[in-house]
């Protein structure tokens, strides 16, 4: 059935694999803890000081452009406890175009009023994610399974003496 085609392609985005689907949370600190534990964790060094949430306004995105181009999904699925645990949504883009941002900007609709970018300083990753393991968001909840119990370690390992 077509949702289980869904599903299949939501369980391989979130176990590595390319697909044309872009994750979204609907939680923003989710959403901050992956901006920031990406540039923690792989000591991204680049110019940029900043690191960057997007939103986008689901209802009318959807709304707007054509489901033949793109879609928003919200596949249901118990047995993917990563989309569960992220507050997952995707994207689907079923156009030649080669992201999200191109697809976008070649637009005549008004998507890119849809889609929000807040910009969040890199200079306090270390603070972002450490008040935000606090709050229970890491590896252990967004990535169930032995290999977010492993991204885990190497976090909490940062922050050893």
């Amino acid at each position: 059935s077509p949702n289980d085609t869904v599903k299949a392609i939501a369980f391989a985005q979130h176990n590595g694999l390319p697909t044309r689907l872009l994750d979204w949370s609907t939680s923003p600190s989710i959403a901050a803890y992956f901006a920031y534990w990406e540039r923690f964790i792989q000591r991204i060094e680049v110019d940029d000081p900043h690191v960057a949430i997007w939103a986008i306004e689901e209802k009318r995105f959807d709304d707007t452009n054509p489901k033949s181009d793109v879609e928003i999904l919200r596949p249901i699925d118990n047995q993917n406890n990563r989309m569960r645990n992220q507050d997952g949504i995707f994207t689907f883009l079923k156009t030649e175009d080669e992201s999200l941002d191109t697809y976008i900007s070649r637009c005549s609709n008004d998507a890119a009023t849809m889609i929000t970018q807040w910009i969040l300083p890199a200079s306090e990753t270390k603070t972002a994610i450490e008040d935000l393991m606090l709050m229970g968001i890491d590896h252990r909840r967004t990535m169930p399974g032995i290999s977010g119990l492993a991204d885990y370690v190497q976090v909490r390992a940062k922050f050893e003496p």
